[in-house]
């Protein structure tokens, strides 16, 4: 499920004029699509999230978007 929401927000993000870049590092723009199903892709995405959180602090320009299923669940 994940990897074609991945793709239908790509394809949406090309009709845009965006383009996919290999090197995360270059990307001015990162979203992060989740899953929780288990307990190691979400700390996975987890320490992913912090990652992009910590690169938007040294670069207010840079865009961070979660989605997914783990985005949408409660916080304890």
């Amino acid at each position: 499920m994940n990897e074609r929401d991945s793709e239908a927000v790509a394809a949406m993000l090309r009709a845009r004029g965006y383009r996919i870049v290999q090197d995360e590092n270059s990307a001015d723009i990162m979203l992060l699509n989740t899953c929780s199903v288990r307990d190691a892709a979400e700390q996975k995405a987890l320490g992913k999230a912090g990652y992009m959180l910590a690169r938007k602090k040294k670069n207010p320009e840079f865009i961070v978007g979660i989605l997914g299923c783990m985005a949408q669940k409660p916080r304890r």
